[in-house]
């Protein structure tokens, strides 16, 4: 991969190089070729304003797709938002899975060899004016091993469209280490009950610690 407009640090390896591409046209380009070269998989992460640009942008959507077809499994985490779910619908038909995950800001692709990352802020439904790029091995895996934990901790992007078109309140199971934190939520949940509630306790000690919180005298009249 060449450009005219390009830094480069070369690794002690000199096949393995990372170099940092300026101006837009020059990322745009630098993605295609990186979509091209792929034959097994492209994994991507980015924020909620990338799935607009994909699909806007007739090279990137025609290079993402021609991969999908040639046999590139690919994979995307997004933040699926009320604005871009008509975008998420068209790119669910480009990838072949795609994720939601709350929050995501940073942007970055990974092939089975190669990384990308814009490196500045871009404004919505622009590319940015930088991007870095890598086929250092060491890059490659510890990117690959944060986009596992990021796709470990999504959702189906199908899941959370369906939840923002039908105004449904999204399920979530959180284990809480932090006592403090626990003991607020346990009061709380326990001053909330209206007509009914369950408390499974496992010992007397329990019960005891329950009732140093406050909680008993909710749980005997829940309108107090």
């Amino acid at each position: 991969m060449s450009s005219n407009s390009s830094s480069a640090t070369t690794t002690a390896t000199s096949l393995e190089k990372t170099e940092i591409f300026h101006g837009s046209e020059s990322v745009i380009n630098t993605v295609l070729q990186f979509a091209s070269k792929t034959k097994n998989r492209i994994d991507a992460c980015v924020d909620n304003t990338r799935p607009a640009l994909v699909i806007e942008n007739e090279q990137l959507r025609k290079c993402f797709t021609d991969a999908k077809n040639a046999g590139t499994r690919s994979r995307c985490i997004t933040e699926v938002t009320a604005e871009n779910i008509p975008y998420c619908k068209e790119l669910l038909q480009i990838v072949n899975e795609l994720r939601h995950l709350n929050g995501i800001k940073g942007n970055f692709y990974l092939s089975e060899s190669e990384y990308l990352s814009p490196a500045t802020f871009h404004e919505k439904g622009k590319p940015a004016s930088q991007i870095i790029y890598s086929n250092v091995k060491e890059i490659v895996e510890h990117q690959r091993y944060i986009f596992e934990t990021l796709w470990n901790k999504s959702i189906p992007a199908k899941d959370k469209i369906i939840e923002i078109e039908n105004e449904i309140e999204p399920e979530f199971l959180e284990v809480i280490s932090d006592y403090k934190k626990a003991a607020e939520i346990y009061v709380e949940l326990a001053r909330s009950l209206k007509k009914e509630g369950l408390f499974l306790l496992s010992d007397s000690k329990a019960m005891i610690r329950a009732d140093k919180l406050g909680i008993i005298p909710h749980l005997k009249d829940p309108l107090s």
